[in-house]
């Protein structure tokens, strides 16, 4: 299990040198009043360059920005052939795992690489037998303070895996960019837009979002959503004689 998050982690790292890289030569340039657009004719062009005074660039300089840009652009080559690799993965491979991508692929907002990381990190080699299980392991659970006369929510534990929550946070809200007529993103617009308090009511709708992702999967036949008496539906697929079929009517 530990093997199979190599890539998805692999590609986390690279993608923060990529943007570490790029800040660095932008900041070097910037500091000498100089701007200019990172692609393949870079090392022709910092030969010519001049700042808003007409001077060229320092020797030392560029020959740094120079061996910068060829680290980025190492960085740029290692991410093309990790992507060419997951796509070669998911189209060749008869695996558990490709299959609970390949099922979480055609829900709208969920693309190849967010199905990647949910299953190679979470679904693929966790077995729940109730939502509060999933929900915990997601680290989704509400922290609540209660001492004496105070009582308030802390929020959500995090007591679960980071890459998890922060690919369900940002797949909750392309799920409402790209579904906004779906019950789920009509019953998150009426309990937070039309409340005090909406960021009581995220870490809920978040939890929505993971249930409905694990459903997906089709693992458990058994696991129900959360419908937590508020009437929302949950998208979810469960797969019978090797076909999808729909649950849950959401959208």
């Amino acid at each position: 299990e530990e093997d199979q998050m190599r890539l998805n982690r692999e590609r986390e790292r690279l993608l923060k040198e990529h943007g570490a890289h790029i800040a660095r030569i932008k900041s070097l340039l910037v500091k000498h009043g100089i701007r200019m657009d990172l692609n393949s004719k870079f090392p022709e062009r910092i030969e010519t360059v001049k700042d808003p005074f007409g001077d060229e660039v320092k020797p030392d300089l560029k020959a740094e920005l120079v061996r910068e840009y060829k680290r980025y652009q190492l960085i740029v080559e290692q991410l093309k052939e990790l992507h060419q690799e997951q796509k070669r993965r998911v189209k060749e491979e008869k695996t558990e795992a490709m299959e609970q991508i390949i099922r979480l692929m055609p829900l709208k907002g969920i693309g190849w690489q967010s199905s990647w990381v949910l299953v190679m990190e979470f679904f693929s080699w966790r077995k729940f037998k109730n939502r509060r299980e999933l929900a915990a392991c997601a680290g989704l659970v509400p922290t609540p303070y209660d001492s004496g006369s105070s009582q308030r929510e802390q929020g959500i534990s995090k007591a679960g895996s980071r890459r998890v929550r922060s690919i369900m946070v940002e797949l909750s809200w392309l799920w409402l960019r790209y579904q906004p007529d779906s019950k789920l993103s009509q019953w998150f617009h009426t309990r937070c837009y039309l409340s005090h308090y909406p960021t009581i009511d995220f870490p809920r709708y978040l939890r929505y979002m993971v249930q409905s992702s694990w459903l997906s999967t089709g693992r458990s036949r058994n696991f129900k959503p959360d419908g937590g008496g508020s009437g929302a539906e949950v998208s979810a697929w469960r797969v019978r004689e090797g076909r999808l079929r729909l649950i849950k009517q959401l959208a």
